[in-house]
């Protein structure tokens, strides 16, 4: 089930990493392009959670909703492979000008009666760039009902990027990589909402074989940062199209759990289409629908 309390484990050592970090870059290193941006457009993904094989289980849906200003608003469906629409919604809205997540929100858009046990019904997650710190408000269900979990986490570099939502944000914004930058630095909140300084380094050019075919990429590896996180925490590798200007995700690998559900992360680009608002407002589920999926 998807977003099954997310806040549960991952790799500990990425959080002791803060005692061996360099100081933070003095400025952000992206640069916003219009022309890497395709406002209108669905990426399609395979998703798989399998450490051991790529075995899809769900195909998720990314629309490319709108630009207005400095903001990209971003809407996400997860259809699991035996169902035809997502019974959630989630938003994001990123800041051009930080180059990282502002807003975003998750929505469990069936009644609340009929939500498994240890299951997420909604989130919102806001970002204070002036402080510096992202605040959490979750509703779960839990074996003793609805409890709303807060957390705020302080972040010390420009962009810091987030595994709970499976770093759209960040591969959003890898579209303005500053190539030919061998290594830059960026924050990350892992999935225990912890912060931890990270490097992204490119690895130069790859072809990969996924579901939408065959694509030249740049390769890029990401790493906490410190003694610890080097000799114990686990990679993270994204591939974007060097095929296409917009340099988009061509597929993304996260060896770090994300859950005790999710052991890694790994999606693969299946098709770029364009859809009406009425055939998006048709992947979801409504209370009506329910008894039909």
């Amino acid at each position: 089930m998807r977003k099954k309390l997310a806040f549960v484990g991952f790799s500990l050592v990425l959080i002791i990493s803060l005692a061996g970090a360099a100081n933070p870059p003095a400025e952000n290193p992206f640069v916003f392009d219009p022309n890497k941006l395709d406002t209108g457009d669905v990426y399609l993904y395979y998703f798989s959670g399998n450490p051991e094989e790529f075995e899809p289980r769900t195909l998720v849906y990314y629309y490319y909703k709108a630009l207005s200003g400095p903001y990209l608003d971003i809407e996400e469906a997860f259809v699991r492979v035996n169902r035809e629409k997502s019974e959630y919604l989630c938003t994001y809205r990123i800041n051009l000008d930080q180059m990282m997540l502002e807003r975003s929100t998750f929505q469990y858009l069936l009644d609340k009666s009929s939500i498994s046990p240890n299951t997420t019904y909604q989130a919102e997650t806001t970002v204070d760039f002036a402080k510096k710190r992202l605040t959490y408000d979750v509703l779960n269900r839990t074996e003793k009902g609805f409890q709303r979990y807060y957390k705020t986490v302080k972040y010390k570099i420009i962009p810091t990027f987030s595994y709970g939502t499976y770093h759209v944000d960040g591969w959003t914004v890898m579209r303005f990589y500053p190539y030919p930058e061998k290594r830059i630095q960026v924050g990350e909140i892992n999935s225990s909402l912890f912060y931890v300084d990270a490097d992204v380094e490119y690895l130069g050019r790859e072809t990969v074989e996924v579901p939408y075919g065959k694509i030249d990429c740049h390769k890029f590896e990401i790493t906490g940062r410190g003694l610890l996180a080097r000799l114990y925490g686990k990679k993270a590798w994204v591939w974007m199209s060097a095929e296409d200007e917009r340099n988009y995700m061509v597929k993304y690998r996260n060896d770090n759990p994300r859950s005790a559900f999710e052991p890694v992360v790994e999606m693969r680009l299946v098709d770029i289409r364009k859809m009406t608002p009425e055939e998006w407002a048709g992947l979801f589920v409504t209370v009506e629908k329910a008894g039909e999926n």
